[in-house]
């Protein structure tokens, strides 16, 4: 055994504290792991409780979130294993010989936070795509797919050549390796662009909203999305923060809160994706409400029974119905199957 051994051996036995979740950084990776995997996992169910109470068949966005949810589990596992075998949130002097299991799991960490993150991404857009049914609408909606999936592709990449050969990442004795320069560089740059990503899907749909007439109801609940969107998108830059402070010299320490903030974003952005499937559930907890036009019991602009609406010439998913409320006649366009967005539109006649 070497000297530089002996003594790395000697400080871990005289500064290593008696347990893996010991620290505060630890159990602050812990408690985010546990609490977010299980309000994803439960904004998951309520998702298709929600579904199967409006009788709508599980489509293609479902699937993806479905995907999303499970590398979420994975990359629990992983931040775990962080704590546990790469002693991530302690000082890198108590435990040297934990860094090469760190580093060998922040790998994983990478790859399957770019997974998590952008299959929530991708379903967010299939979900708009349902939505919106408009052709300049889905020529941005795919664009900014084939983004995220080149996002995806790049994180995942970056990963595995930021050294040549990729076990001088964690074992630096090895003879005629090399790494990149300045690591954290890229991986700023790539969070930086998940932000701008996450802007433009916040803001694909805003002009067609803002050119809705929708009910309290609804803009209560599209306040509520866009608001958890943002949230993510305050994470996300957060996230570049932490990146920014990030030192591979003492990696399991300063990488504690970039690790918490990479489990938080994906988990948070199934719980957005979700959300607009809340609503049956909503009517079902509250029956006398009318949460979708933002009366009580149904009593103003209630749709007439459906074999006094009309198909829509533009959508056949669409039908525009009349009615009459306590405030005169008006018509209402019913979405009868995508998003689950019941009243799109109002106007007295």
């Amino acid at each position: 055994m070497t000297s530089k051994s002996s003594r790395f051996l000697a400080m871990e036995s005289s500064s290593a504290p008696s347990s893996p979740f010991g620290t505060y950084r630890a159990r602050v990776i812990l408690g985010v792991v546990v609490a977010f995997t299980l309000t994803s996992t439960a904004s998951l169910v309520l998702r298709f409780v929600g579904k199967r109470i409006k009788s709508t068949q599980v489509s293609s966005e479902d699937w993806i979130i479905i995907a999303a949810q499970v590398a979420v589990y994975a990359l629990a596992i992983t931040s775990i294993l962080e704590v546990v075998l790469g002693n991530a949130g302690h000082l890198v002097t108590e435990r040297p010989s934990k860094v090469p299991d760190a580093l060998k799991l922040l790998i994983a960490v990478q790859c399957l936070y770019a997974i998590s993150l952008g299959l929530v991404k991708v379903s967010i857009c299939l979900f708009y795509n349902r939505i919106f049914d408009f052709r300049s609408f889905h020529i941005a909606s795919w664009t900014i797919i084939a983004v995220v999936i080149s996002w995806i592709s790049a994180v995942i990449v970056y990963a595995f050549v930021t050294c040549r050969p990729l076990a001088f990442f964690w074992d630096p004795t090895i003879q005629g390796g090399s790494c990149v320069s300045h690591p954290v560089i890229p991986y700023i740059v790539l969070g930086v662009l998940d932000v701008v990503v996450d802007i433009f899907i916040l803001a694909l749909p805003l002009p067609l909203l803002c050119k809705l007439r929708v009910s309290p109801g609804d803009k209560v609940a599209l306040f509520c999305i866009f608001g958890a969107g943002i949230c993510t998108m305050v994470i996300s830059i957060l996230r570049v923060e932490a990146l920014a402070n990030l030192s591979f010299n003492d990696v399991t320490y300063t990488g504690a809160y970039s690790l918490v903030w990479s489990f938080m974003e994906p988990a948070i952005g199934i719980s957005v994706a979700c959300a607009p499937f809340f609503r049956p559930l909503i009517r079902r907890a509250f029956p006398n409400t009318d949460i979708e036009l933002g009366t009580s019991y149904s009593k103003f602009h209630r749709l007439q029974p459906a074999q006094n609406s009309l198909p829509s010439f533009v959508n056949p998913n669409i039908r525009v119905a009349r009615g009459n409320g306590k405030h005169g006649s008006f018509i209402t366009t019913q979405v009868l199957e995508p998003g689950n967005w019941s009243t799109a539109s109002h106007c007295d006649v």
